[in-house]
């Protein structure tokens, strides 16, 4: 049995400089209102992620170069595998950038129109985590603009890894674009109607699997390692998992865009004496379209497992209506 950590090697595997993540955050708006009962509010967003939460293995000897066999275990504890040390993220940061922009105008005949558009752009900027296998197996893949990390929690300490770290990330959906409008009707009904357009996700970085025969496995030692101890441990580095493409961003599948129209109808009777009834029928998602809003969490960028590859979850709600009645007394 694989001996328990020891305290003073648990001690080790908290960073004593640890602190909460920040971001550097910048706002440039433009607001004004036109002749013509027309208002437009535009904003550009810039924001940096700085310090994000992290592992690093403190326990293996890695190769100062790529391409390079592991060392094996046991630079802190001979008898245990990864020690995670739980730090700060200094060597990569996560950039977002947006533009939005809302048109309002107040048009003849009681008509309202809103119009709403909201464009982001994300990269990471930096390098690998120091233990990242992928740093020494495909160190030029680094590159992602697409579907990245979250910015919680602690992800980029292996990228190779064939989990759910990135795949369930709808976070970093491009853009998006809603309209509205408002008909004051005679008689006191009030009918309105919303389209929005939200495009889909990406799946992650596009993976695949090599033969377990392949020889682009040989340059980074065998599969197992045994420590001076005779513990043997699995070699990170000899992961069968790849990049499918040149970098993390390229190839990445997008999901398609979903497309929601909700009407709304109301009516309003006065009742005398300062009340009145407000009845209304509201109808969401009318065509009931019935994309998805994610990828799946089972492997959707894993491109050697077709029955995973491309697959979603979280289907759009499906039509639903609501009668409502609110009384003004």
């Amino acid at each position: 049995m694989t001996p328990p950590v020891a305290t003073g090697i648990s001690n080790l595997q908290f960073d004593p400089d640890l602190h909460q993540p920040y971001f550097d955050e910048w706002s440039l708006g433009y607001r004004r209102q036109f002749p013509g009962q027309i208002a437009l509010d535009t904003g550009v967003i810039v924001k940096v992620n700085h310090d994000q939460y992290a592992q690093v293995d403190i326990n293996g000897f890695y190769p100062d170069a790529p391409f390079r066999p592991f060392g094996g275990f046991g630079r802190v504890d001979p008898n245990q595998g990864l020690l995670y040390r739980l730090t700060n993220n200094t060597w990569s940061t996560t950039r977002y950038k947006a533009l939005q922009a809302t048109l309002t105008k107040n048009m003849t005949h009681n008509f309202q129109m809103l119009f709403t558009a909201q464009r982001q752009w994300q990269h990471l900027e930096g390098t690998w985590n120091p233990s990242d296998p992928a740093k020494f197996i495909q160190p030029d893949a680094f590159p992602n603009d697409k579907n990245i990390w979250r910015t919680d929690g602690v992800q980029d300490q292996n990228s190779l890894a064939t989990g759910n770290s990135l795949v369930n990330n709808p976070m970093w959906n491009p853009y998006s674009v809603r309209m509205a409008g408002t008909w004051h009707a005679p008689f006191d009904v009030v009918a309105s109607g919303s389209y929005t357009i939200v495009a889909g996700n990406w799946t992650g970085p596009v993976i695949d699997q090599l033969p377990s025969t392949s020889a682009l496995l040989a340059p980074f030692g065998p599969s197992t390692v045994v420590s001076s101890t005779g513990v043997r441990q699995s070699n990170p580095l000899a992961t069968r998992i790849r990049f499918f493409y040149p970098t993390r961003g390229k190839g990445q599948p997008r999901a398609a865009d979903v497309h929601i129209v909700g009407v709304k109808l109301g009516k309003r009777v006065n009742m005398g004496g300062g009340r009145n009834v407000e009845i209304s029928a509201e109808v969401f998602n009318l065509l009931n379209g019935g994309r998805y809003t994610e990828f799946s969490r089972q492997g959707a960028n894993r491109i050697y497992n077709p029955q995973t590859f491309g697959t979603f979850t979280n289907p759009q709600t499906p039509r639903a209506m609501t009668l409502q009645t609110v009384v003004h007394f």
